[in-house]
């Protein structure tokens, strides 16, 4: 005659452990999941972030076309250029002028992105867009790899 095998039954410790450790799992299933749609949503985001205030772009350093040109570049970067022209008088230095009450993070981004670094507070509302970009006689300098980034390929080789 063949004994019959017995079963062998779990400790209730054993029982929980196993129920944790598949909760714990199914969490970071979980998380995993939520956190790969969340970096989807975050570039959909920036994208609007980008789009959410006016931007100018103004010429002060006297060669021609170089605010479209530079507006073009920032079009490039998924920015929204509501405004091109010309300063009279020319500037050495390049700046970014953005009203008073506008998100600094707004102003880093931009000034982040072209890599100009001077960036001034328009208290006085005489500006009338969001940010207001002063290209002066340094732009080439200050915006080099914005330009090498968003520049088209032939132009960078001139």
């Amino acid at each position: 005659m063949a004994k019959k095998k017995s079963k062998k039954k779990l400790s209730p410790f054993y029982k929980s452990a196993i129920f944790l450790l598949s909760v714990i799992i199914l969490m970071m299933f979980i998380s995993l999941f939520l956190r790969f749609t969340h970096l989807l949503s975050r570039k959909e985001e920036s994208e609007v972030y980008r789009k959410s205030f006016t931007i100018d772009v103004r010429n002060a350093c006297g060669d021609r076309g170089v605010a479209s040109y530079f507006s073009s570049l920032l079009e490039k970067a998924n920015f929204d250029v509501i405004n091109v022209g010309n300063l009279a008088k020319c500037k050495k230095m390049s700046y970014i002028v953005y009203k008073e009450g506008l998100p600094k993070r707004k102003v880093n981004l931009i000034s982040s992105v072209t890599g100009i670094d001077s960036v001034v507070v328009d208290s006085t509302g005489t500006y009338l867009f969001d940010v207001t970009i002063i290209l002066g006689n340094d732009y080439k300098q200050k915006t080099a790899l914005f330009i090498r980034r968003y520049g088209d390929k032939r132009e960078n080789e001139k």
